[in-house]
């Protein structure tokens, strides 16, 4: 046995109690804050039904919009952008899935750090450049990520899994689109992917850490304010799709040259709506 193990004396672990605080701002950004005060640091997460389910005809147009909102804003371009947040002691994040889109932010609680991270968060969600220039880089980033996903045999099943369970339906299209969908966007298609789906009222603040519930409202105030809005009898975004029809194939062999097989099995389940959701969930992981 290792020494050092002697000297350790085991905390028990106490249950956090938590409260949950939620609201609406003026413009219908939806907010969660959870209050905890055991660190000097807070978590923020923004989200939009902006998934990759979003497409349409444009396979890969989700993608380049959320990372287009890191490439400049008035004043910072890339470089600078993650250069501030390293200064800052910041972390950013960006995150997609066939439904939601999310940037997430953790910042030090002082003012001194987060107020300049949260500035710059801001501007990414509302006074993104959007450029050519922008859209040439990432269209090619997203195209070498596609490459490399292809040598990956791994995720190789896992989008063959997803085609035997949704063929033909947006859950069966890889998140970051197709070479052939990402060659056709243009920065006009990213403007108004972000005017339609990047709205205040179609987005969710969720803050947790060592922030008042002031300083929590004024933050979500702060983002909310300066996403773009609904114009006034403008349509909303649709419901994301429902697949409801399953795959009638139930196996799917991919030969490649390995010394090594890969084998995936999965089978269709419910919504989070459902109330067996979480009970199934921990199933699975069980």
């Amino acid at each position: 046995r290792l020494e050092s193990l002697k000297e350790l004396t085991p905390e028990p672990i106490t249950p956090r109690a938590t409260s949950i605080k939620g609201w609406k701002t003026q413009t219908g950004t939806k907010v969660l804050f959870i209050r905890t005060t055991e660190l000097p640091m807070f978590d923020l997460q923004v989200s939009f039904t902006a998934g990759s389910a979003r497409d349409s005809s444009l396979s890969g147009l989700a993608a380049t919009t959320l990372r287009m909102l890191i490439e400049g804003v008035p004043g910072k371009d890339f470089p600078a952008i993650v250069q501030t947040f390293d200064d800052l002691g910041a972390q950013l994040d960006l995150s997609i899935e066939h439904e939601r889109v999310t940037l997430s932010l953790r910042s030090l609680s002082n003012a001194q750090k987060s107020a300049p991270a949260l500035q710059l968060i801001t501007q990414m969600l509302g006074e993104s450049l959007l450029t050519d220039d922008a859209l040439k880089k990432v269209k090619k980033a997203l195209k070498d990520r596609i490459a490399s996903a292809s040598r990956d045999d791994d995720k190789l099943a896992e989008d063959l899994v997803r085609k035997l369970l949704a063929p033909n339906s947006p859950y069966s299209v890889p998140l970051y689109g197709t070479n052939e969908g990402l060659t056709a966007i243009t920065r006009t298609d990213v403007e108004q992917f972000h005017q339609r789906f990047y709205t205040a009222s179609q987005a969710q603040i969720t803050l947790v850490g060592d922030l008042t519930l002031a300083q929590a409202k004024a933050i979500s105030l702060q983002i909310s304010n300066a996403l773009p809005v609904m114009p006034m009898g403008g349509t909303p975004p649709p419901p994301m799709p429902v697949q409801t029809a399953a795959g009638t194939d139930l196996t799917r062999h991919e030969e490649r040259p390995l010394t090594q097989t890969h084998l995936k099995l999965a089978q269709r389940s419910v919504s989070r709506q459902h109330p067996d959701y979480a009970a199934l969930y921990v199933a699975n992981l069980i």
